[in-house]
């Protein structure tokens, strides 16, 4: 069980970090709600943060950029440095429930926070905690049908995208856009299953997103330098 949280939470630091595609913020003052705005970028932070110093963690310790067999495999051979991942997952965890419990009051009064409202940082801060909301699919499925309720302009398209893959994958389910991936045993990227694969660019396209074997290669260069 924490073997299964634990990568679970790795799965979703790894889609936030290349997936995230953010477009020009909007000037501070256009939004509705300037102290909602700088709540939403503050929590923004706060996971981003937190999320940077597991990921140089990984990194010093060898386990960035490995599939999950290999992760293991050095885990287990190692307790110490196994504990000390495990723990600092935990409170990556325990931190992202807090700021979960915050967003659901948000999306409860207000629905969705698209760019009117908070304006487009703290939009996406919104989308970054409730993807890392692993524990609670049910909630992300929520937050993504009120995201679907707003004008196409309210939200970023990667963002849509992004949410529905990860709520179908949390489901039992194919994804249908490609974007969530996992480290095959050649050590780069590849997506999770996808529905009707065949079609999946047809559907990124619809949205304004690149091929998929150019999400792939970008990727696996940007974040593995592969």
């Amino acid at each position: 069980m924490r073997r299964n949280l634990l990568l679970r939470i790795i799965a979703a630091f790894f889609g936030a970090l290349f997936l995230a595609v953010p477009s020009q913020a909007q000037e501070v003052g256009d939004e509705k709600d300037p102290e909602l705005r700088a709540e939403l970028v503050r929590l923004g932070k706060e996971d981003q943060d937190i999320r940077g110093g597991f990921n140089r963690f990984r990194r010093e310790h060898g386990l960035f950029g490995i599939d999950n067999k290999t992760l293991n495999e050095k885990l287990n051979n190692d307790e110490p440095l196994k504990k000390a991942l495990l723990t600092y997952a935990q409170l990556m965890g325990q931190l992202d429930d807090n700021r979960l419990l915050r967003m659901k009051e948000i999306v409860a009064k207000y629905g969705w926070p698209g760019r009117t409202l908070v304006g487009t940082e703290a939009a996406t801060a919104a989308w970054l905690i409730v993807t890392h909301a692993v524990r609670d699919v049910a909630f992300q499925r929520l937050a993504l049908e009120a995201m679907k309720k707003l004008q196409q302009c309210e939200v970023e398209n990667s963002q849509l995208a992004d949410l529905t893959d990860r709520v179908l994958i949390g489901e039992g389910k194919k994804q249908l856009y490609g974007t969530m991936m996992r480290v095959g045993e050649d050590g780069k990227f590849v997506p999770e299953p996808i529905e009707d694969e065949a079609n999946v660019d047809k559907r990124r396209a619809t949205l304004g997103l690149q091929p998929l074997a150019e999400l792939i290669r970008r990727s696996n260069k940007t974040i593995l330098g592969k």
